[in-house]
């Protein structure tokens, strides 16, 4: 399945489930208007006090691809699948630019300009990672005993993407993990950034401190997320308050 990126210009009504209205620009430079459902347009992240625009994206179906006479990739896609989407006057089909598009994820959790995934990605999933403009990957797995995939550092700068390791003990997770962590995602601020563990417990607190603490994210509003993939146990829960507390 693909994802398009959106703008999401404003909340339209705040009762839940939400709705939203974003924008799709074209290749023509036309935008398109849609209203939906905040978690049709993968918009968890909004609320009624969010800033605008935000980021957003649709689920859609490639048509077809190509590249035109100046070298750059463009793609037809269709947002009625999966979901039924349409813009306000019932179109659903858009050329857009290739890197407007990205392979996505069911399991995976997007925050803006970085992504968590629930489990350790596949070789394959890299070189997706490569085509819709990643640019590096971290790995917050503890080897030998996670089960990471072979050689991950290797098959990553074979891609041309930059891989970071920042190994945390689960059972002991330490304070200059989720400094050398905060450096590394401030070092990428603004690109495409590939987070994961392995069963997305560490990262998912990571992901949760780093927007608390760094993005100015309400915590109860990055709590959700949080709390959607995990309730951290003691040295988690004990691990997150003094990170909080020491900031």
């Amino acid at each position: 399945m693909y994802s398009v990126d959106v703008q999401i210009t404003r909340l339209t009504i705040d009762a839940y489930p939400g709705w939203v209205e974003c924008v799709l620009q074209d290749t023509s430079g036309r935008e398109w208007v849609f209203e939906e459902k905040i978690p049709v347009i993968g918009a968890d992240h909004v609320d009624a006090d969010s800033p605008f625009p935000q980021p957003g994206d649709i689920a859609c179906e490639m048509i077809r691809e190509w590249t035109d006479e100046e070298g750059r990739g463009r793609c037809v896609i269709d947002t009625a699948r999966p979901w039924g989407v349409e813009t306000k006057e019932g179109e659903s089909q858009f050329e857009v630019f290739r890197d407007q598009v990205r392979i996505h994820y069911p399991e995976t959790h997007k925050f803006s300009t970085f992504e968590i995934k629930a489990e350790s990605p596949t070789e394959l999933k890299f070189q997706q990672m490569r085509d819709c403009r990643y640019v590096a990957v971290i790995n917050l797995a503890l080897p030998p005993s996670d089960p990471v995939i072979e050689q991950e550092d290797r098959i990553v700068a074979s891609l041309g993407l930059t891989y970071i390791h920042i190994p945390v003990d689960f059972k002991a997770p330490i304070s200059r993990n989720f400094q050398t962590f905060c450096a590394v995602m401030k070092a990428f601020e603004g690109r495409r950034v590939f987070v994961h563990c392995v069963a997305n417990l560490r990262t998912s607190v990571f992901i949760f401190l780093y927007r608390v603490l760094h993005q100015q994210i309400p915590r109860s509003q990055a709590e959700r997320h949080l709390h959607a993939i995990w309730q951290p146990d003691a040295v988690w829960s004990c691990f997150i308050e003094n990170q909080l507390a020491g900031h």
